[in-house]
């Protein structure tokens, strides 16, 4: 990655560097679902990194930004005085439906102030990895490839798409990684996996779409790659998603089934039969990760696996709460 104090470009044959040249890192949206995770990820690796919230606290790795505002003079002033090297962006509005029914207010934020951050990264020679989406596709097609022409059919979709052509033209050097529903091995609220257990877990009659197949990513193997492809000093722009396809039917029967509870729980219907008022879910919300996996020697985690790795730390969780 280029830094502030080098001209160097990288290695083009993707060999790991060193760990004491590892760079500095920001996660804009340190409290988000995924940069929760990478925080905690590479802060554990011993990596210096820093997190934007929209709030000022009382912690010198952190720093305000609020997205709604656009990025302050004091932030601009921070990144121009700070070694960042590399900015991983996890901030944006990802409600579908929001972004449906407030684009301009939604566009501020996905669009406009992302755009000003971005901005700056390149001001400040920052190497910036962007997090886009399946939804720049138009839901019709089945596992696309990164050459796939963009057809976005949501709001959502032509937000992100309109960054990805911004990062790409500005940006001789970036990652931007596409991907579609993240789950996770732990508890977090907006962890679907989790949600889905709980309701479960508590006699909940899920109504799912039978017809609906998702290729879902856990955070968890998100992080790897980031590490890796810093590591190796990686460009460009890649699809992260398990390889094997799934419906939220099958997912909830695969959680039923391992956690040994009632299969009673789950009525389901198709696509077509939804709320007219609602945007539309696509079809397929899958992608092809084979570039990704082939580049670094990766294997994605695949929902049942995940399914048994989350059942192993809730147990772990338990035995730790008991202890407590």
């Amino acid at each position: 990655m280029t830094s502030k104090k080098s001209s160097s470009t990288g290695n083009s044959n993707g060999s790991p560097i060193s760990r004491s040249k590892r760079p500095t890192l920001l996660i804009v949206g340190g409290s988000s679902f995924l940069g929760r995770y990478l925080l905690s990820y590479f802060s554990e690796l011993g990596w210096r990194v820093f997190r934007t919230e929209r709030r000022a606290v009382s912690d010198e790795t952190v720093i305000e930004l609020d997205l709604e505002k656009g990025p302050s003079n004091g932030f601009a002033d921070w990144l121009s005085k700070e070694t960042i090297q590399v900015a991983i962006f996890c901030a944006a509005i990802t409600d579908v439906q929001v972004c449906e029914k407030q684009p301009e207010y939604s566009r501020f934020i996905n669009v406009i102030h992302t755009r000003e951050v971005l901005e700056l990264f390149k001001k400040n020679q920052i190497f910036p990895v962007f997090f886009s989406s399946d939804y720049v596709f138009s839901g019709t097609l089945d596992r696309p490839t990164e050459t796939v022409s963009l057809c976005p059919v949501t709001v959502y979709g032509k937000q992100k798409r309109e960054v990805e052509d911004f990062v790409q033209s500005d940006f001789s050097k970036y990652l931007i990684y596409r991907t579609g529903r993240l789950l996770s091995l732990d508890t977090h609220p907006r962890n679907s996996l989790f949600d889905l257990f709980k309701k479960l877990k508590a006699g909940v009659t899920l109504r799912l779409p039978a017809d609906r197949r998702i290729a879902p990513v856990f955070i968890e193997d998100i992080a790897q790659v980031i590490q890796s492809m810093i590591d190796r000093e990686f460009s460009g722009l890649f699809h992260l998603a398990a390889e094997k396809d799934y419906s939220w039917v099958e997912i909830a029967q695969c959680l039923l089934t391992s956690f040994d509870m009632s299969g009673d729980l789950i009525q389901t219907y198709l696509l077509a039969e939804q709320n007219p008022l609602l945007v539309s879910s696509p079809r397929f919300s899958t992608l092809n990760s084979k570039k990704a996996r082939e580049a670094i020697d990766f294997k994605f985690m695949e929902v049942p696996q995940g399914i048994l790795k989350f059942k192993d730390h809730l147990e772990l969780e338990k035995i730790c709460n008991l202890s407590i």
